[in-house]
């Protein structure tokens, strides 16, 4: 039987492109690279969306962090180290008591009950999965911080203006000057970048309410002038009779009317009243008041600006993050560098010593290599890149230099995972792994969830747009026969089904990889939004990766999609802990911690890396020689620096990095169907020499966005 890992993928190039952001809504901003392919395998995938793809049906993308707008970071969680924090547990407890026949009521912690779970068009956004059709269409994913919307907060911002109205502090009329309730718009790219970081929405309903005001006071004053000194009967300007319009110069002129307030002071009395219906426990119509909680609202240059704050850590600092962690990896070499650590077993790993992961990375104080935790005491995957020298007068391999700091070991310590915790009994609820194919009564419960959630015309939910986008893979199965390390179920795309007292009630679309289960979509039953399903989901595709640890040993992490910082609806997927961001410069993943996150409020595109205390991990997607290499060359470097402040080195060199040149790779002629490496078709007489530079160059600028996975892939002219 073939090897399933020696099979080629066959891709077919689609360049970069810029398109409309659907995060921050700025025009022609997102950049990514995309490619189109009818076959990949499971390892190339894999080796992929470790260097940041994506894929929506058949179709690749890779966003380009450099030059778009928001940053999409990968972002992915080690179930070995998981354990449900305290909403989670809420959560899980919730559904037992549902599934014993209690009834429950929504909370915060179970999130919002109207807007969508996987949102690119609401806010809900509480399943950790990104390749949606709406984000490939450019549209944000929902929040996670509940119901808190446009729509909530207009109709908050409506009730504020009727309570400042019944308490005197605004003009009873003042209502009149708004021909539409107040609206609030969530805040552009532009405006966040002058705003606290924790402002997310904002409302100009002030300025038409003051300038109702100042309308009636010209229109008085108008009125008067006109009968001063045109007399009854004589007619104005237009032809019309006693016209209170005056011209712009008289206007001005005229002394602003007794009691009249600027929109500045106005705000301010809306934002006031906004505050006191939170704090009295205000309830939307359409959603709950639990959203709200934390919201609050202030005034300036005359806008009403809300405040969403992002809630920290119950310890943030950084000696607890890095005695938590040490004591997690659960051995001296973990807590000498402070942080967790588990040597991988991908087809990459084995053998190679534990760096950076490419060549030539230098991250600031150095890296320790080793991939076997027990053969070397000093050796960890995990490597802290400034922060812990030897102390001073004790050599760098010395047992007092690896002795970690008193009490690091002690705090914090994470108990090895119970599954059971996340388990729900048998009986009413179902849970199936089933592959990937069209089956009807999946279809109508996405068209449902679709014209609900995001507003869908019935017209626009066909068969075909949905099997492209959820049923169509470009991913063969791979079995066990195949592949002895896959697990039960294999490899390849399937459909998680969840079915409750016989009734499907959500469909989780997921890519099983061989270190990985990667999240696609996510579609649920609208009127059971009171059980935070997305949530809910999310935990059991957890669960369902810890399971399959004892047969599949190297499939131990739960793939989110993106992490956008300065998208607060992407936010919550940091809380699923802990979890790992993707350096864009240097290919390695970085442990997410308070001090990470703080550096990227700052500077949302940073290599991650290369960040004061960052918590790194080699990308078992770089070729084993790679990372030797890289192990080598910190090891000879350490403390030098690579890239100066401000001048990030971009992946343009991924392609030497892959140690396959432009001119070796192979490509496969659309005519004929054959397959040669690119430097022989440059001696057959096929393509004109200009038509062969214009192929170099695509290939070269292709080669650097796929990285370490070119030679599995078969470029199609």
């Amino acid at each position: 039987m073939a090897d399933p890992r020696a099979e080629l993928s066959i891709v077919c190039n689609s360049g970069s492109g810029c398109s409309e952001c659907g995060y921050c809504r700025g025009e022609d901003s997102w950049v990514s690279h995309g490619m189109c392919t009818t076959r990949l395998t499971v390892y190339a995938y894999q080796d992929l969306i470790d260097q940041g793809w994506r894929r929506s049906g058949r179709y690749l993308y890779k966003p380009d962090l450099a030059k778009s707008c928001c940053k999409a970071y990968t972002i992915r969680l080690d179930v070995q180290q998981f354990s449900p924090d305290k909403g989670q547990r809420h959560l899980l407890r919730k559904w037992r008591k549902y599934l014993e026949g209690h009834q429950v009521e929504g909370t915060a912690d179970d999130g919002p009950k109207n807007p969508e779970e996987r949102g690119q068009r609401g806010t809900e956004a509480v399943h950790p999965a990104s390749a949606s059709a709406d984000v490939m269409a450019g549209k944000p994913d929902a929040d996670p911080s509940g119901e808190v919307n446009e729509q909530v907060l207009g109709e908050l911002l409506a009730a504020a203006l009727a309570a400042a109205m019944a308490a005197g502090d605004l003009p009873a009329a003042m209502g009149a000057a708004l021909h539409t309730p107040p609206a609030v718009r969530r805040c552009t790219a532009k405006q966040s970048r002058v705003l606290p970081a924790d402002t997310r929405f904002t409302s100009a309903a002030a300025f038409p309410l003051a300038s109702g005001l100042v309308r009636k006071a010209t229109a008085a004053g108008a009125a008067a002038v006109r009968n001063a000194d045109l007399g009854d009967g004589a007619a104005s300007v237009s032809g019309q009779p006693h016209s209170p319009k005056l011209p712009k110069p008289l206007r001005k002129a005229m002394p602003p009317m007794e009691g009249a307030l600027s929109a500045q002071e106005v705000a301010q009395l809306l934002a006031k009243n906004l505050n006191g219906l939170v704090s009295r426990g205000w309830t939307p119509a359409s959603g709950s008041w639990h959203a709200l909680v934390k919201s609050e609202a202030y005034a300036q240059n005359g806008h009403v600006n809300i405040r969403l704050p992002q809630a920290q850590p119950a310890d943030g600092s950084p000696s607890a993050v890095v005695a938590m962690t040490a004591a997690q990896a659960g051995s001296k070499a973990a807590a000498e560098v402070g942080c967790p650590g588990r040597g991988g077993k991908g087809p990459n790993a084995a053998g190679v010593s534990a760096s950076c992961g490419t060549a030539g990375c230098n991250t600031g104080s150095g890296c320790g290599g080793g991939t076997d935790r027990g053969a070397n005491p000093s050796s960890n995957p995990w490597i802290r890149t400034t922060g812990d020298q030897p102390s001073e007068g004790h050599p760098a391999g010395s047992a007092a230099a690896r002795t970690p700091r008193r009490g690091a070991a002690a705090l914090s310590a994470q108990s090895p995972i119970d599954s059971a915790l996340l388990a729900m009994p048998t009986g009413r609820l179902q849970i199936r792994m089933v592959p990937s194919k069209f089956i009807q009564e999946e279809f109508e419960l996405y068209k449902r969830y679709q014209m609900v959630q995001h507003g869908d015309e019935p017209s626009h939910l066909n068969s075909g747009s949905y099997i492209r986008f959820l049923v169509h893979s470009p991913l063969p199965y791979v079995g066990r026969a195949q592949d002895p390390s896959a697990p039960e179920c294999g490899y390849g795309s399937f459909h998680q089904q969840y079915w409750l007292d016989g009734k499907l009630i959500a469909v989780g679309v997921v890519d099983v990889l061989p270190r990985c289960l990667s999240s696609v979509y996510f579609f649920w039953d609208t009127s059971l939004a009171e059980l935070a399903l997305g949530k809910f989901s999310a935990l059991q595709e957890i669960l369902w990766v810890q399971r399959q640890l004892t047969t599949s040993p190297s499939l131990h992490y739960y793939y989110m999609g993106f992490y956008i910082h300065t998208c607060h609806k992407m936010r919550y997927k940091a809380e699923y802990r802990p979890s790992d961001l993707l350096c864009p410069v240097r290919k390695v993943w970085v442990r997410i911690t308070p001090q990470l996150l703080a550096a990227i409020e700052q500077r949302p595109f940073l290599e991650l890396s290369a960040e004061e205390g960052a918590l790194c991990q080699p990308n078992l997607a770089a070729p084993s020689s790679k990372l030797t290499e890289a192990a080598s060359s910190v090891l000879t470097e350490i403390g030098s620096v690579n890239t100066g402040a401000g001048t990030l080195a971009r992946d343009d060199d991924e392609g030497e990095v892959a140690g396959v040149s432009a001119f070796d790779t192979l490509v496969l002629l659309p005519e004929d169907g054959r397959t040669l490496p690119f430097q022989v078709l440059r001696s057959y007489d096929i393509y004109s020499r200009y038509d062969l530079n214009l192929i170099e160059q695509e290939i070269s600028s292709w080669r650097a966005a796929v990285g370490w996975a070119a030679p599995s892939l078969l470029y199609r002219l």
